[in-house]
């Protein structure tokens, strides 16, 4: 669960670096090489950026949008990554599908049957009808089995706090997520001096505003949201702090299955 924590942190990392090489780049396009005597090769690039930079007006807002909805993107992916690892581990904690917890037992069917019916989907496209069936099958077997973890980890909506808790709990069975991320040290840091019960309210309201923010960058109307430097670096600080404190609580599920 760590290691997928990382690897996020890692990617995140690499958009905070591009975000720094546009802000290094549109520093550099204003300079008008014109101005000094110098035949070094570093001044037929800085020629060249600086009428573009000097006649665009959406330059920085292209960099930013992209950069924010990559990183929102990579958040969703990095969540159902960690829920479809819970789900495998757990598996092979348990042995036998009897032994799962029965939140998980009970929701496994319908969530088949869901896939199954939305299967033609691009998502869906390396599962099979017959994986999920076989999967089915071997649940009724008092033998080893093996579950779909896509379907544990499958949204619709995009993940504001209502929902991943909702799939957290009526899915995995791990209860009270947000309550469990707003005692964790990270979140904690985050909001410094709030109470317990101000950083849970906190930090829900900070996830659902920039996911919010998201759909208004994607669908937007005459009036809408411009992402700046500074939002994109704060949320890959919030999405990071996030993301570790959920691996930490469903490494300590796992452990106490």
């Amino acid at each position: 669960m760590i290691s997928i924590s990382n690897n996020f942190s890692a990617k995140l990392d690499e958009v905070d670096k591009f975000i720094q090489i546009n802000e290094e780049l549109l520093q550099l396009g204003k300079i008008n090489i014109n101005r000094f005597r110098t035949k070094h090769d570093i001044g037929i690039p800085i020629g060249k950026l600086y009428p573009l930079v000097s006649t665009s007006s959406l330059f920085s807002i292209v960099a930013y949008e992209g950069s924010f909805l990559s990183v929102c993107a990579e958040f969703e992916l990095c969540i159902r990554e960690m829920i479809e690892k819970y789900v495998d581990l757990l598996s092979a904690k348990c042995g036998l599908f009897t032994h799962m917890p029965e939140v998980i037992r009970n929701f496994y069917p319908h969530g088949c049957a869901s896939i199954m019916s939305n299967i033609t989907q691009d998502k869906f496209k390396h599962i099979s009808i017959d994986i999920i069936i076989n999967s089915l099958i071997s649940i009724k077997k008092n033998k080893s089995f093996n579950l779909v973890p896509e379907v544990f980890s499958d949204n619709e909506r995009n993940f504001k706090s209502n929902l991943i808790d909702e799939i957290f709990s009526k899915r995995i069975g791990v209860k009270d997520l947000w309550k469990r991320i707003s005692r964790e040290a990270e979140m904690q840091n985050y909001f410094p001096g709030s109470s317990v019960e101000n950083v849970e309210r906190l930090s829900k309201l900070k996830l659902d505003d920039f996911i919010q923010k998201r759909n208004e960058v994607i669908h937007r109307g005459r009036s809408y949201y411009a992402p700046s430097t500074g939002d994109v670096k704060d949320c890959i600080k919030f999405f990071k702090c996030i993301v570790t404190c959920i691996a930490t609580i469903l490494s300590s599920s796992l452990a106490a299955a």
